[in-house]
């Protein structure tokens, strides 16, 4: 069936520029009207899931517990994307500074007899083959131990093609970039856990544990050159320097925590410190000068911190909560997202910061009462920080060229803090309420 949102608009501020566009999305499109300022997007996508498991007899007390099982899945995928400017100069100037033919090193050709008109459609076909298992042995009436693998293997299948006004070309060709533009990726991965975990009292526990993840890889859609030549010329490259494919990612984490209850049940406190050890970030790395991303990987980074939580009922109605959280995350190594370049393009550099705030905290309390058997009115007010940080894109671009306009080692997003009050009514699950966001407008411009 079509689903469809007609003739919706969309109004974008570049400054003093307001560009007007119209928007149509389809789930399932047959061809569509070409009409100045609209956008198609057909998306399809089809796929097969299945687990088969195995476990243990789920008994109350049992001093080795196990699951295990195999994992596949299967999908195919297509996208289909059509867009029709209204006046892509003006676009162009707004957004870029530049004018169309300083944009797309091209005057607009015809295209279904619009100007300024982009396509691009894309193949997908890919699965995922998986067998895991656990055990968890209870070594004393305290001690639990755990330990479990899940090996796997990922496959990736990939078909792409552009054309139109923006590209340069009405036709794709692999000549001028167009495609189609194959690619394929076949990864293997052994994922691990290992966990120890020793029981103080009935609500009182401790724990180390050591876990392995992994994010498989991809394909980079296909640059185009009337677009990128200029942002891969500034590294004395051409644009088929763009890596054909990214690796897949894999995190090793460490923790050691415990969670305590404590006032008899009416408290709990919940602590942990924590180290992360990631292989191969997959980053998203730009040339610049109006060029897509694409997505390279980034060698090694590392995130060491700490965490505590805690909630607790102070009085008959009234409860409180809380949350800090401290996290130091930086690149370890120099990365080079294009291997060759004069000037070196760096995906991360060793010792530039992650962007994600290095300290952030909550605090948050609620009134309740019972206003009938079922029923109950409250109010709520959260507070929450977050502690300023890198722009960690403004730094990557360019490493070693200082003068790059990409390079801003300043770009710093600024401390946020935010208060949100809440009062509603609650019914056998059923929740009415009233609510307001930035309270005090401490989160401007964000």
């Amino acid at each position: 069936p079509n689903s469809q949102i007609r003739d919706a608009p969309q109004y974008i501020t570049f400054g003093s520029h307001v560009i007007t566009r119209q928007f149509t999305s389809y789930a399932q499109l047959p061809y569509a009207d070409y009409r100045d300022g609209i956008t198609f997007t057909n998306v399809n996508r089809h796929g097969f899931i299945q687990e088969l498991r195995f476990t243990s007899n789920p008994a109350p007390v049992r001093r080795l517990a196990w699951v295990a099982g195999l994992y596949y899945s299967n999908f195919n995928s297509s996208e289909r994307y059509d867009n029709t400017y209204p006046d892509l100069n003006e676009i162009a100037e707004a957004i870029y500074g530049i004018d169309e033919l300083q944009r797309y090193g091209t005057a607009a050709p015809l295209y279904h007899g619009l100007e300024e008109f982009d396509a691009e459609r894309q193949w997908l076909h890919g699965g995922d083959e998986a067998v895991y298992g656990e055990v968890a042995l209870r070594a004393t009436s305290r001690l639990t131990l755990t330990a479990g693998v899940r090996p796997d293997r990922d496959r990736l299948d990939y078909r792409e093609e552009h054309f139109g006004s923006t590209d340069g070309f009405e036709v794709p060709t692999p000549a001028n970039g167009g495609g189609p533009n194959p690619g394929s990726l076949t990864e293997g991965s052994v994922a691990l856990h290992f966990e120890a975990q020793y029981q103080l009292t009935h609500d009182k526990m401790v724990y180390l544990s050591a876990a392995q993840g992994f994010r498989p890889g991809g394909v980079n859609t296909h640059l185009p050159p009337s677009i990128c030549a200029p942002g891969f010329g500034q590294y004395g490259l051409p644009v088929s320097a763009e890596p054909a494919d990214y690796r897949g990612d894999s995190v090793w984490s460490y923790e050691a925590g415990g969670k305590f209850g404590l006032w008899g049940g009416r408290a709990q406190l919940n602590g942990a410190v924590y180290r992360l050890d990631w292989k191969d970030p997959q980053l998203s790395v730009s040339v610049g000068l109006a060029c897509p991303a694409f997505v390279s990987n980034a060698g090694y980074a590392r995130s060491e911190g700490l965490e505590f939580e805690g909630a607790a009922n102070l009085l008959h109605g009234l409860s409180a909560n809380f949350a800090v959280g401290y996290d130091d995350a930086r690149y370890t190594e120099n990365a080079v997202a294009l291997p060759g370049g004069k000037p070196v393009l760096y995906a991360a550099y060793a010792g530039q910061h992650i962007a994600v705030p290095p300290l952030t905290a909550t605090v948050g309390t609620q009134f309740s009462v019972a206003v009938a058997a079922d029923s109950n009115a409250y109010a709520r007010i959260d507070w929450q920080y977050a502690m300023h940080y890198s722009n960690t894109i403004s730094q990557v671009y360019s490493f070693d060229d200082r003068a790059n306009p990409s390079y801003a080692p300043d770009n710093i997003y600024p401390d946020t803090q935010e208060t949100n009050l809440r009062v509603g009514w609650q019914h056998n699950g059923y929740n009415l309420s009233l609510y307001v966001l930035n309270l005090f407008n401490t989160m401007k411009g964000v």
